[in-house]
């Protein structure tokens, strides 16, 4: 298994807006997403939907 690496899309002021992880594909030429992905609002978490 190849080494995950953490990505961090920022906002233009500096704080995050996305982070997940990815590992490099088998061949070498993409990065491929693994796991969760979590997208940051300017005022907090994004809503979730409730849980019924």
């Amino acid at each position: 298994m190849s080494e995950l690496h953490i990505a961090e899309i920022p906002f233009a002021d500096g704080r995050i807006r996305y982070r997940y992880a990815r590992q490099l594909s088998p061949d070498g030429t993409r990065w491929l997403r693994h796991g969760l992905f979590q997208a940051f609002h300017p005022n907090g978490p994004w809503p979730r939907p409730a849980l019924t």
